[in-house]
């Protein structure tokens, strides 16, 4: 209770030092405050002090126009996830997102969507001819779907249009491509992947 009196105090403090404490807050902090609070509050007023001689210098142009360019592009995403049809909860064109490489050799992904509640993600993988994606563990289902290519695990192949669910709490073995492939993929944030 002290401590969370103190930390109420040195807001006050600093409110008291920028001339923002009203009449009854000032009060309190006069009264109840110990030296090292009174001292502080004179700190808070120094620093007030030495703010009040600094002026304002506009930004040079190029700055104020990459400024402007981001809050630009913010509005229009905006706009964009406001004009989603009806019960959609995300729309991701083909050219949205960016592939980003991932540690594995050969093989980048593209996130889609993910669900901060059931930690579910969804992305796709790309895997160059000969990548090895590492044995990994599911701590939820795994959802994949072959788009282009296959995919080779240690006792299946998968073509171009197969689907499968890897079974949840299961150790998966590693998976390679011999020409490549896109692959569709759920699965959940929390998945361990075994260093190679």
């Amino acid at each position: 209770m002290i401590v969370l009196v103190n930390l109420v105090l040195q807001d006050i403090a600093a409110l008291h030092a920028l001339g923002m404490a009203d009449l009854s807050e000032s009060d309190l902090f006069v009264a109840n405050a110990d030296p090292a609070l009174l001292a502080e509050r004179d700190a808070f007023g120094e620093i007030v002090g030495e703010m009040s001689c600094l002026s304002a210098k506009a930004p040079a142009p190029t700055v104020k126009d990459r400024l402007m360019a981001r809050i630009g592009a913010a509005g229009s995403e905006g706009k964009r996830a406001s004009l989603l049809p009806d019960g959609v909860v995300a729309l991701v064109r083909s050219t949205d997102g960016k592939w980003m490489q991932t540690p594995f050799a050969g093989i980048q992904m593209k996130k889609l969507f993910y669900d901060e509640n059931s930690g579910n993600l969804s992305v796709l993988v790309r895997m160059d001819p000969g990548s090895i994606y590492p044995n990994h563990h599911h701590k939820g289902l795994e959802h994949s779907l072959v788009l282009e290519g296959d995919a080779v695990f240690s006792d299946h192949t998968l073509h171009a249009g197969d689907y499968e669910v890897g079974e949840a709490d299961h150790d998966h073995s590693s998976i390679t491509t011999k020409g490549g492939c896109l692959v569709f993929i759920m699965h959940n944030r929390s998945d361990i992947v075994y260093a190679q």
